[in-house]
């Protein structure tokens, strides 16, 4: 099969990848060239252009370091010569533009929705791929699963050194979490702190080097108000390193980490509901201790293998598109 979607993001069109090529053997596809844009088909969020496309067939192979893989980019001439099964876009603001494409070019594909953000519906969109807890309209076929990240996330049985890392961006935009990180920060002074992501004190992390960084890290702090717990927090799960968190916004905002964080079992929860900072410290010294470290790294990383099978995924996907395609 093949499969035309947008490019949002690395990580979400890595996961579609992981999916549809690794997983199910199919083709995927990205927008690439100026042909797009002179056919004001995309006016955001795509790769950028080159002039490769024209020596290649309308077709550029293009290597993500990051990553370690291979992303088809295609020319608008060469969408349009091609056959598609599927539409995917990721982003709300295009689904107006792959109703246009599935409707002008390829009415016999599927057109999918895929939902990975807070707050997001489908506009007008009946197949959706949900990456939330968020309720669906009524009429809408969807199909709720986790987009998969990199297999190099792995625990690497190491001691971590006692550093608690926040991966978010913009940190300091987030009051809520500055709070209690100040807290914590000027009771465990045996601790190292580190902010990364844009606008972070301590810099971003090349994408290439992320996993590394998370399995050089003791916690990760993560009480991101709208990010609620998704990409870096199932990451950070996955090598075995528990999370400092507030629950609230995940109930909040109906992400699919109510689901996999478990208080007191591998992470810890801010919400003030459920203790004070100051016995969220008195959890991170307990916690740090080597045997009782063990136990809640095991906990993070089972946890994850347990509740979460993107396998088992991928085959219900595939037979969710097959039974649903047009």
């Amino acid at each position: 099969m093949n499969i035309f979607t947008d490019y949002i993001h690395a990580d979400l069109y890595y996961s579609l990848h992981a999916l549809f090529e690794k997983r199910l053997g199919w083709n995927l596809y990205a927008p690439h060239g100026e042909d797009w844009q002179q056919a004001n088909i995309f006016t955001a969020i795509f790769p950028p252009n080159s002039t490769e496309l024209e020596h290649q067939g309308g077709i550029l192979p293009f290597h993500i370091d990051a990553h370690q893989y291979i992303q088809k980019r295609i020319s608008f001439a060469t969408f349009k010569e091609m056959s598609f099964d599927i539409l995917v876009t990721g982003y709300y603001g295009n689904e107006s533009v792959f109703c246009q494409l599935q409707q002008n070019h390829h009415p016999s594909s599927m057109l999918i929705r895929q939902i990975a953000n807070i707050g997001e519906t489908p506009l007008s969109c009946k197949n959706v791929m949900l990456a939330m807890n968020t309720r669906m309209p009524k009429g809408i076929n969807f199909i709720k699963y986790h987009p998969e990240h990199l297999d190099i996330y792995q625990p690497d049985n190491k001691e971590p050194p006692k550093i608690i890392r926040s991966l978010f961006n913009n940190f300091s935009s987030y009051p809520q979490a500055i709070a209690p990180w100040e807290k914590i920060k000027g009771s465990l002074l045996d601790f190292t702190f580190k902010v990364h992501g844009h606008n972070g004190q301590d810099g971003a992390i090349p994408q290439k080097e992320f996993y590394r960084t998370i399995q050089d890290s003791m916690f990760i702090y993560h009480p991101k108000p709208l990010g609620c717990c998704g990409f870096t927090a199932r990451q950070a799960l996955s090598c075995g390193k528990p999370l400092i968190v507030d629950k609230r916004y995940c109930r909040q905002f109906k992400t699919l980490a109510e689901d996999y964080l478990q208080d007191g079992f591998n992470c810890i929860d801010l919400d003030p509901a459920i203790r004070t900072v100051e016995q969220a410290i008195g959890m991170i010294r307990e916690w740090s201790r080597p045997e009782v470290y063990q136990e809640k790294s095991l906990n993070a990383s089972n946890t994850f293998r347990t509740l979460i099978s993107f396998e088992t995924e991928a085959a219900s996907i595939k037979e969710w598109v097959l039974s649903n395609k047009i």
